[in-house]
C-alpha cells in the first residue's frame, strides 16, 4: 500500500467490534493518508455518532500526519455521502505534488 493516498475502512456496525476492526486496519494505514469515515445509519435511531465514533476509535490519539474525518451520513437517504467524499478528493488534492 506503499504511496497509498486514501484508504476505505469496513463498516463499523456495533458497538463493539469498532475499536478492533480499526486496529488491525489502521495497522495498514501509511502515516500521511486520508482516513474518511462516513457514519452511516445516521437516519436510525441508536446509531452512532461521529462523536461516539471518534471517541470509541481514540482518534484524537493517532499520528497527527493522518489526515481524517468523520461525515454522519445516510447511504439510504444520501445525505452528506458527497460532503464526505468532496473531503476526501480536497484532502488527498492538497497534498498532491507537482514535479518539476
Amino acid at each position: 500500500m506503499e504511496r497509498t493516498p486514501a484508504l476505505s475502512v469496513p463498516h463499523l456496525a456495533s458497538t463493539s467490534r469498532p475499536r478492533k476492526c480499526f486496529e488491525e486496519f489502521s495497522l495498514r494505514l501509511l502515516s500521511g493518508s486520508s482516513l474518511l469515515i462516513l457514519a452511516n445509519k445516521q437516519d436510525i435511531k441508536g446509531a452512532l455518532t461521529p462523536e461516539e465514533i471518534a471517541k470509541v476509535l481514540n482518534l484524537e490519539a493517532m499520528d497527527k500526519t493522518r489526515h481524517w474525518e468523520i461525515v454522519g451520513c445516510s447511504a439510504y437517504t444520501g445525505d452528506r455521502l458527497l460532503e464526505g467524499f468532496d473531503w476526501l478528493v480536497q484532502d488527498i488534492a492538497s497534498r498532491i505534488y507537482v514535479l518539476d
